[in-house]
């Protein structure tokens, strides 16, 4: 029985969106992506920014700019952009000092499915609706380059949090884990079982709440008196249970954590033995019976190894922020951020 996936998991996707630009600008579009990931460095010439001394010249930030916008709009443009080539720069430095690079084959597949999402219809700033790469790039003021580096970025991403994960799931990390980490998980999951009786979805809950409840916790208790006398816990839940999904399964709910449950399952679960079963639990949407099974060393075998996953998801993000913070952002006089102190970047 595995356990029922943590919600917590961090997901890399594309942010290239934010600040979605409205307008389509005049011209040619730009070149689609190279099928050769992004090693080359910035063009010479003018100095917007540096980070890390890695300079970002004026040219890639005026790259693909509209040469119709009005000069208010187009000085809030530059800077919107110029924030984006900031945070692609920390984190291609980012990879390249945790020595992940992409060879040209998955750099033409993270490539071939950039241009499937783009491509999808839907509404551009959740990530699609454009007619081609061409047409994101136009609209979104990308470089052929810089988009090349996005597209190296994300998936960069991705595969150094494979590497971490592959790293956390060996064999010998993962019964390091158990070993250490047992007690914890036994007691923050469960394998529970139920027998469940809902007021709701009785015809008459809303015209006579008390009555459903009382006949309700009489259904619950006759269900109880069935396992006394020695019926199956699996067979009473399958009978009688209304739970669509537990009791076709003989009111097996999985291997989930505690925290999920209702507070008062919770409580009388924390406090039942391994394969006892409980008195009827009287809760704010119904009554239930329920039982609890010791985890198997395969079901805290699963719970580790998903543990894993996103703690290796978690780590990414966190020695990715760091980073950032850690970073040294210069501007030019002329691209300084409103908030941000002036300080020479020019060469």
């Amino acid at each position: 029985m595995k356990p029922m996936k943590v919600s917590t998991r961090i997901a890399f996707g594309l942010i290239v969106l934010t600040g979605f630009l409205v307008w389509c600008p005049a011209g040619q579009a730009a070149p689609p992506p190279s099928s050769k990931p992004a090693t080359e460095p910035a063009a010479a010439g003018k100095v917007a920014a540096t980070v890390n001394g890695e300079p970002i010249s004026e040219s890639e930030l005026m790259a693909n700019l509209p040469d119709d916008a009005f000069q208010a709009q187009l000085d809030q443009l530059k800077q919107f952009k110029l924030r984006r080539l900031v945070d692609e720069a920390v984190e291609w430095q980012f990879l390249k000092d945790r020595k992940v690079t992409l060879s040209d084959e998955q750099f033409e597949k993270a490539a071939a499915d950039f241009e499937a999402m783009v491509e999808t219809p839907g509404c551009p700033c959740c990530g699609g609706g454009f007619t081609s790469v061409e047409q994101f790039m136009q609209v979104n003021a990308f470089s052929r380059r810089e988009i090349r580096r996005r597209i190296t970025c994300d998936s960069g991403l991705k595969l150094y949090a494979a590497r971490l994960e592959k790293e956390q799931t060996s064999p010998q990390a993962l019964a390091e884990t158990m070993k250490k980490n047992r007690a914890e998980i036994e007691k923050d999951w469960v394998v529970a079982y139920t027998i469940s009786f809902y007021y709701a979805r009785d015809p008459d809950y809303y015209r006579d709440e008390k009555a459903v409840q009382a006949r309700k916790a009489k259904i619950a208790n006759d269900a109880l008196a069935r396992l006394k006398n020695g019926d199956s816990f699996e067979k009473v839940a399958r009978d009688m249970s209304e739970d669509e999904m537990s009791g076709p399964k003989g009111g097996a709910m999985g291997c989930t954590r505690a925290d999920l449950l209702d507070p008062e399952v919770q409580k009388v679960l924390g406090a039942l033995e391994p394969g006892k079963f409980s008195p009827v639990i009287k809760t704010a949407w119904g009554c239930c019976v329920v039982k609890r099974k010791k985890l198997t060393d395969d079901e805290m075998l699963s719970v580790v190894k998903e543990q894993a996953t996103t703690s290796a998801a978690d780590q990414v993000y966190q020695e990715l922020d760091a980073w950032r913070k850690r970073a040294k952002i210069q501007y030019s006089a002329a691209y300084a951020p409103a908030s941000a102190s002036v300080k020479s970047a020019a060469k």
